[in-house]
């Protein structure tokens, strides 16, 4: 949490404007006397409560680089980092001068408060009862629990910025998603904004600057395809420059938005067939062909050399094994001309399904669905029971290991008649596209 605030501490320093003259470097010198230390008496606490005071009482006299220099500067001193209520008396001080920051000193702010805040939700400091959890859109609170002072200030910051968005440089366009999705504060309005001004400058993004940004997007629930293919661009205009991890993050992505780009799958089996193996560990390797086999990319050197990698791995964790065997069937099912020359021996075969058996299939997963998905689930099963004459199963394991929500079989010989997979708030990323649907994850 505390880098969202390093981001850009250093780079506003020194920067100018009165407003406060001693009075503020007094204070600034007393807040770097107190960094490091921790409260320890009665005397350290009447210190603390001088210091909050002081900083609350500074802030509306400052000019914006001075005022966004205080608050850097206050959240790097642990006793008032960790003081119950403070955050929130400073949000209030805030909220009535939003407007007069410029965007470094804003987006340095937003950035600030959000770290402070994660930091707040992360060890318990300043919550109560009252502290209203912070509803993301899809009618739950996975968010941070927010106070409501804090809220108000992340919503007047975001109806400021709203307005200035392609006046904002890429990389900080990258560091306000990354602050919001931090907290939780995801508003869809503003978000679909950001994604259409990043879109629009897209050129202008560093790889890691808008891989940051499709990340921050991914955490806070929403995908917006314009985004992710102008992603892909990137990765394949500097497929010689972005880091193997970062390629395979960036596939990641792609694979869990469903969105493909045959030219930059082909680009990154051509650069990490060969020369990739002291960069990516056999998982990386393994989860890399995984997400070939998610978007339906075919790269027979990649293939080839994931599996000669994953033979020479002397040990693999069990989500790497379950991988291993998707990859398998995958391949068996869709590109068997060509994967037969190097397939899996099937004693090897055997023993990956009977793992994944054991790990992922049917009733095994354990899967705890939401209540509302539950109720989906027994309705449709209740539903099939009425007009199909079978046995109506649920979290059912085919034979070749895989799970399925709902399977219908015959009540003689149990052949299947039908299997169906339900879709649900559980596993539902929001689209930004216009008129976009929900995608499943």
């Amino acid at each position: 949490g505390s880098q969202l605030a390093n981001a850009c501490g250093s780079s506003l320093s020194g920067c100018g404007g009165g407003g406060g003259g001693v009075s503020i470097d007094v204070l600034l010198q007393r807040l770097e006397a107190s960094t490091g230390t921790a409260e320890s008496g009665q005397h350290d606490t009447m210190f603390r409560q001088e210091l909050e005071s002081e900083v609350l009482n500074m802030l509306p006299k400052l000019e914006p680089a001075r005022a966004t220099d205080l608050i850097i500067r206050t959240h790097s001193v642990p006793s008032l980092r960790g003081s119950t209520g403070f955050l929130d008396n400073l949000a209030r001080a805030l909220l009535p001068s939003v407007s007069r920051f410029g965007n470094p000193h804003l987006i340095c702010m937003l950035g600030t408060i959000a770290a402070w805040a994660l930091q707040e939700v992360s060890s318990g400091v300043g919550k109560s009862t009252s502290d209203a959890a912070l509803v993301d859109g899809r009618g739950d609170s996975r968010g941070a629990r927010l106070s409501e002072a804090a809220r108000g200030f992340f919503s007047a910051a975001c109806a400021e910025l709203s307005m200035r968005l392609m006046d904002i440089a890429p990389r900080d366009l990258s560091h306000i998603a990354t602050a919001l999705s931090s907290v939780g504060f995801t508003d869809e309005r503003f978000f679909a904004s950001l994604a259409r001004s990043a879109v629009a400058r897209s050129d202008r993004f560093l790889p890691e600057e808008i891989m940051a940004l499709t990340a921050a997007f991914e955490r806070a629930g929403f995908v917006h395809t314009a985004l992710l293919e102008a992603m892909a661009r990137s990765l394949r205009s500097h497929i010689s420059e972005v880091t193997p991890k970062d390629l395979l993050r960036g596939l990641r992505a792609l694979s869990t938005c469903c969105v493909r780009d045959a030219d930059l799958g082909r680009a990154v089996g051509d650069r990490l067939h060969e020369g990739a193996k002291d960069l990516l560990s056999a998982t990386d390797f393994c989860a890399l062909a995984w997400t070939f086999c998610s978007l339906g990319f075919y790269h027979d050197q990649l293939f080839r050399a994931v599996f000669r990698i994953l033979e020479d791995a002397p040990v693999m964790a069990s989500d790497t094994l379950c991988q291993l065997y998707e990859i398998h069937i995958a391949l068996k099912a869709f590109r068997q001309d060509l994967y037969r020359r190097y397939e899996l021996k099937e004693d090897a075969v055997h023993s990956l399904r009977a793992h994944y058996r054991k790990h992922r299939g049917g009733k095994q997963r354990e899967l705890r669905l939401e209540r509302a998905a539950e109720k989906v689930h027994k309705d449709v099963a209740e539903t099939l029971k009425q007009v199909v004459d079978g046995a109506i199963r649920r979290q059912h394991q085919t034979e070749l290991g895989l799970a399925v929500d709902v399977a219908v079989t015959r009540r003689r010989g149990g052949s299947i008649v039908v299997f169906v997979e339900l879709d649900g708030p559980h596993n539902l990323m929001r689209s930004l596209d216009p008129s976009g649907q929900q995608l499943g994850q």
